[in-house]
């Protein structure tokens, strides 16, 4: 959770430092870095200010923010994604208010990360999710966990594995012993 304006900081250049090139150019060239440097405000200010003048001006900022969420076609409620995150693409990517996302996380787009009454999923650090995956109910994705395009996920998956398929086996792939691909 941002709590400081260094915690603000550091934030927005995880966030921002998961992108190739120039910041400046980013931020104008690739409208989900604006998302997430609002996103990371929106938390900061709505995390740190306590008056009356201030918890006006968060709502305000809460308005824009879901204004410009409906925008991207992004549902990610405040204070659910840790720094570092990645959203190559914009289109729909729906988070569960219950869930949690992990440093350094890549989120393509059509991902779903929905609870249920048992609970929420969970994203480690370094997790990538593939487009049109989705993740239900109570899932531990352990850190540089893949799980692959369009793929259902509803059992645990281990740090390090790929998941691929519907509904989604763990694997680990070894590419050491993979076969030569002749020419």
């Amino acid at each position: 959770m941002i709590g400081r304006w260094q915690d603000l900081r550091e934030h927005v250049q995880a966030d921002l430092g998961r992108y190739r090139g120039n910041v400046l150019r980013t931020l104008v060239t690739e409208p989900q870095t604006r998302w997430l440097v609002r996103l990371r405000v929106t938390e900061w200010w709505c995390n740190t200010r306590r008056s009356p003048l201030g918890r006006a001006v968060g709502v305000l900022l809460r308005l824009r923010f879901i204004a410009h969420s409906r925008r991207m076609g992004y549902t990610i409620p405040l204070n659910i994604v840790d720094a570092g995150l990645r959203l190559p693409h914009y289109g729909t990517i729906a988070v569960s208010g219950g869930a949690r996302v992990g440093r350094n996380c890549q989120i393509l787009h059509g991902v779903t990360l929905a609870g249920t009454a048992k609970g929420a999923p969970v994203l480690e650090d370094d997790v990538f999710v593939g487009p049109g995956a989705t993740v239900l109910g109570p899932v531990r994705v352990g850190a540089g966990a893949l799980i692959g395009a369009n793929s259902l996920v509803t059992k645990d998956v281990p740090a390090g594995a790929t998941v691929l398929a519907s509904p989604a086996e763990p694997r680990v792939l070894d590419l050491r012993r993979a076969p030569a691909v002749s020419s």
